[in-house]
Formats: structure tokens, C-alpha cells, sequence
């Protein structure tokens, strides 16, 4: 009888470490801000934009296209700058200023990734927005911290390839 308990609960114990172990790539994608989709219009046809952060709060654009498509996601890439679209929710921002620092979690490097870009209007039913170029000096998982005339405005949790 006592065997057979050792039995069990090794076996218990062996199933916890063994979904424990998960790889690298889920666990990141655990620590990812999710995407969400905002309505456009295309040519007087409906679509959408895929935005990463926090709905209804903040986010910027990574892909867009038609409602009846697939979207491709547009991947963020080490030391290779690219033009992002915010859109912010909530509040009036219109001239305000706009600064990005970003962390890369793994390695604790910190970098300025937007630096006193002015806030726009209303766009595509957001609040404010503003256009952007975006670059990051290494891969990892970079969570970006968001300031509105220097208060912290929110953050987004992003993977650069």
C-alpha cells in the first residue's frame, strides 16, 4: 500500500514538472500584450486594423487588410526601423507629447524608443494618434513604457525578432 502511494505521487509529481517545463516560445507569448481589431474602411470596403497593447486604452497598428482576410501580422525587428501608427482611447491628447522607453526584459537594456513625437486627433475611431518610427538595438521580449508629457500613460509588452 505504501508503494503504491510513493507510486502515485511521484507520478503526480512528475506530471507537474514535466507541464511545468514549457518552451521558451509559449512563455513569451504569455508575457506578449495581446492584439486587438479596430474597424477601417478600405476603398468603401469594410476592414480592419491589428493593433498591439491595450484595447481601448492604447495601441499601434501591426498589420491591416480587408474583414473577410487573413491578416499578416507585421513582425517587429532588431536594428531595422519601421513607421508604427498609435492610437490612444479615453482621453483628449491632441498636442501633447509622445515618449517611448523601452526594457528589454531579459537582459534589462533600457533605450529610448520614441522621443517627443507631438499626439495628434481622432483617428479611425481612436481618440489621438500619432505616427511614428520605431527601432529596437536587440531581440527579445521589450515591454515599452508609454509617457504622456512625461506621466505614464500605460505600457505594451512586445517581441522583437
Amino acid at each position: 500500500m505504501l508503494n503504491k502511494a510513493k507510486y502515485s505521487l511521484f507520478t503526480l509529481l512528475m506530471i507537474m514538472v514535466l507541464s511545468a517545463c514549457t518552451s521558451n516560445e509559449s512563455m513569451e507569448d504569455n508575457l506578449v500584450s495581446p492584439t486587438f481589431a479596430i474597424p477601417v474602411m478600405f476603398d468603401g470596403e469594410e476592414g480592419q486594423n491589428i493593433l498591439r497593447g491595450e484595447q481601448g486604452k492604447l495601441g499601434f497598428l501591426i498589420g491591416s487588410g480587408l474583414e473577410k482576410e487573413e491578416v499578416e501580422l507585421l513582425p517587429l525587428v532588431a536594428n531595422e526601423p519601421n513607421k508604427y501608427m498609435w492610437h490612444f482611447w479615453g482621453q483628449d491628447l491632441n498636442g501633447k507629447s509622445l515618449k517611448v522607453i523601452g526594457t528589454n526584459i531579459e537582459t534589462n537594456e533600457e533605450a529610448v524608443i520614441i522621443d517627443n513625437y507631438n499626439i495628434a486627433g481622432a483617428l479611425n475611431g481612436a481618440d489621438a494618434h500619432v505616427p511614428s518610427s520605431m527601432v529596437f538595438p536587440n531581440s527579445g521580449i521589450w515591454e515599452l513604457d508609454v509617457y504622456v508629457e512625461k506621466e505614464l500613460f500605460g505600457n505594451v509588452v512586445v517581441e522583437v525578432q
